[in-house]
């Protein structure tokens, strides 16, 4: 493989390091105040709201803050259950599949997003 080649390939790897760390800063205000999420519930419903498709509790625990895979899976599973308390008046809805990972059907993943938009662009209080 040529330099150039390998400068190439390397570049697109950082770019898509940089999608997904960028989706780890999320304003702690970035969904309806309506919706009384805490700060970290905020950045677990949104990591989960941008994925495509199934999200490992590893990514998860980054969302969280916690990057060290010491930290108890139990404290994803108590911020999950509490979050999913907080929105299912909402109508969205997180799904669980063993030994897979988390997701977010697509009309709870449009929800999230279009009130993220919303206070992003200022039409929501």
């Amino acid at each position: 493989m040529s330099r150039e080649a390998q400068l190439l390939e390397r570049i697109a790897e950082l770019e898509e390091e940089n999608r997904y760390l960028r989706q780890l800063v999320v304003p702690v205000d970035a969904l309806p105040a309506s919706w009384g999420l805490q700060p970290k519930q905020t950045r677990l419903v949104l990591t989960l709201a941008r994925a495509q498709g199934w999200v490992h509790k590893d990514r998860l625990r980054a969302a969280l803050g916690k990057i060290k895979r010491d930290v108890d899976d139990r404290y994803v599973e108590v911020c999950l259950h509490h979050t999913r308390r907080k929105l299912k008046p909402l109508g969205v809805e997180i799904l669980t599949e063993r030994y897979v990972g988390l997701n977010m059907p697509r009309d709870s993943r449009a929800i999230v997003l279009a009130a993220l938009d919303a206070v992003m662009t200022g039409q929501v209080a």
